[in-house]
């Protein structure tokens, strides 16, 4: 269905509709800080000890003591607290809360984590909500069943398993090396990001999908796809939504109403046309928000605002495509993991070494196998920077990308990102993972698969992966790009540690197979503590520089690493670091740091009209 809306006429109706069941606010109350207890359960044995349970002498009218536990505050990781170590394994957390009094007709609870690492069960008041895979991607849990009484104490508990095994994501592969049981950066363990508890009404939209792209200029078609919670639209629902400008909110842009779903209805969606409008770009971060307003029988309303920005991205003619320009973008891969924090990533980290890499030119960020948080989103959209999202699939071998359980693993962890990330207008590329064997069949298979998967989520992005430079040696021998998995990408990523000489011979080859195909280098570099001094890392930049400048169709680059990073994985230094960073653990820049913004600086490269 397609909707042209008269703001003046469906202003007007939407006020009418607002007023006549206004929203309410969601009784909401943050378990992050003080107030946690854990308690590390070796053997397991922690649910068959009560431990999930409210304590038999607790009278809920006082806050849960520790009884033997230790304390803690949260987000909490305990892989860099002194008194657990890296420890691999189950930790239990546990807390009590007074949850405040929700507001009519809001009876439905919902409990958000954040991030866990890497995978939680979860109570509240002894009852059982279930197991989650979360490895950085926000935990949301129906906690309606919970018996949560407001004004009173309540108890949660959530046991946090760090360790891995065959079928996890990530986990160990199936080659007999000693490197094959591993995986090259840590298993943060614990509560790593924001907890809150909060009241809604039965009937509630859990989420939004907003694909907007330009139509011409200042014009732009919005899709807007609305998602209810557990409970469904609801009897005789009605859905508004309102399209704001932040810079000038008392106008909308657009307003309409959105069709009226069917019994057992999984989603709505309808199609407005935006005028006045301007696009997301690197120098102009244009973001609106939409407002959808849920109303059901009885006239409880809720409403859900998404952010979101106005921008096209598309592979043509062997270039990447933003907003009908090509874009040449170096960036760098920033690596899980700080000294102090872990595994936690604060608002005040990601900006920190975001504005480090845009500082040095670097407006690209791939950032590691692992799932961003939307600390780095936002501040992406908010700043200019492009992003590939990638699911942590690193270094599979065939039988592993044909396991059924890991690949049903994958399907519903990536769908859990995508959700997360799929409105940000820094997201341009989606990955289906790292340096697997892409070129056996069963990771060609992986690759259609689950392209095919994620482009049934989300048609509007490229979908790539990061191809291990063995695919590159393999192709160059075997010349059956066919059998290839990069046959099938919608741009190329490759990792590239080849001697600078030995570049061309492999990257050329790709380009004479694939010559509509933009390429990425998402991956090269030296370690700092591999080299004789800090210059010979500056003079192979420069050499891999000057490969990709000759290049029209190498679209861009990032480094490995921005950050050096920790990891027990073998090869590691002995002070337990891998050190490839630009900067240090710590955030020091490195010469090479400095290096690469004075070329960055000084390069027409990024410049297409000069190409």
């Amino acid at each position: 269905m397609h909707h042209t809306p008269s703001i003046s006429t469906l202003l007007l109706t939407l006020l009418a509709f607002v007023s006549a069941a206004p929203a309410v606010r969601a009784a909401e109350i943050s378990l992050d800080g003080e107030g946690w207890f854990l308690a590390m359960d070796t053997q397991r044995r922690g649910e068959s000890m009560g431990w999930h349970e409210p304590p038999a002498d607790w009278n809920r009218a006082k806050p849960l003591t520790a009884q033997g536990w230790d304390a803690a505050s949260a987000p909490h990781c305990w892989t860099v607290d002194a008194r657990f170590g890296e420890y691999t394994g189950v930790m239990w957390y546990r807390r009590s809360f007074v949850p405040p009094q929700p507001a009519p007709g809001e009876t439905a609870w919902r409990l958000t984590l954040g991030a866990v690492g890497e995978r939680c069960r979860v109570w509240i008041n002894g009852r059982d909500l279930g197991e989650h895979d979360s490895v950085g991607v926000p935990v949301v849990i129906d906690a309606t069943s919970a018996g949560i009484l407001p004004g009173k104490q309540n108890l949660v508990a959530v046991a946090v398993d760090n360790s891995w095994d065959m079928t996890t994501i990530p986990g160990a592969r199936t080659g007999s090396r000693p490197n094959d049981q591993l995986y090259p950066w840590l298993n943060y363990g614990g509560l790593l990001g924001s907890i809150r508890l909060e009241s809604l009404p039965a009937a509630h939209v859990a989420r939004q999908k907003l694909d907007a792209v330009p139509s011409g200029d200042n014009a732009a078609s919005l899709k807007v796809t609305v998602w209810p919670g557990p409970g469904g639209f609801g009897e005789d629902a009605a859905l508004a939504v309102e399209i704001i400008d932040p810079a000038a909110p008392a106008k909308p842009v657009a307003v309409a109403t959105l069709p009226s779903p069917a019994r057992g209805a999984k989603s709505v969606a309808a199609t407005l046309a935006l005028a006045g409008v301007k696009k997301w770009s690197l120098d102009d971060r244009r973001l609106y928000e939409s407002r959808v307003t849920l109303r059901s029988a009885g006239g409880v309303a809720h409403t859900h605002t998404a952010t979101f920005g106005i921008r096209d991205i598309r592979v043509a003619g062997a270039r990447f495509l933003l907003n009908g320009e090509p874009v040449y973008l170096a960036g760098a891969n920033r690596a899980r993991g700080h000294p102090k924090l872990g595994g936690i990533s604060t608002p005040e980290l990601v900006a920190g070494d975001l504005q480090l890499m845009q500082d040095a030119g670097l407006r690209f960020a791939r950032l590691q196998h692992h799932p961003v948080n939307r600390h780095v989103l936002d501040w992406a959209d908010r700043n200019g920077m492009l992003v590939i999202v990638e699911y942590p699939i690193w270094g599979l071998m065939a039988p592993d990308l044909e396991n059924p359980a890991k690949r049903q693993r994958f399907r519903a962890g990536m769908e859990a990102l995508m959700r997360e990330s799929w409105n940000h207008p820094s997201v341009v590329g989606w990955s289906i993972g790292n340096e697997y064997e892409s070129w056996e069949p069963g990771g060609v298979a992986w690759t259609k698969d689950m392209i095919a998967f994620v482009k049934g989520l989300d048609s509007t992005r490229p979908v790539t992966f990061a191809a291990l430079g063995r695919a590159l040696r393999i192709l160059k021998e075997n010349k059956k790009p066919e059998a290839q998995s990069l046959h099938y990408v919608d741009f190329i990523c490759a990792n590239i540690y080849f001697k600078p000489e030995q570049v061309p011979g492999f990257l050329d080859r790709v380009q004479e197979y694939w010559p509509d195909k933009p390429v990425f280098i998402t991956e090269f570099g030296l370690r700092a503590d591999r080299v004789k001094d800090e210059q010979e890392r500056l003079d192979h930049f420069d050499k891999m520089f000057a490969l990709v400048r000759e290049r029209p169709w190498i679209c861009g680059f990032s480094f490995w690493s921005f950050n050096d990073y920790p990891s027990r994985y073998p090869g590691t230094g002995d002070d337990g670091y891998r050190r490839w960073g630009l900067v240090d653990e710590n955030r020091q820049p490195r010469a090479l740091y400095q290096h690469v913004a004075a070329e960055m600086k000084k390069s027409d490269w990024p410049k297409p009209a000069k190409r």
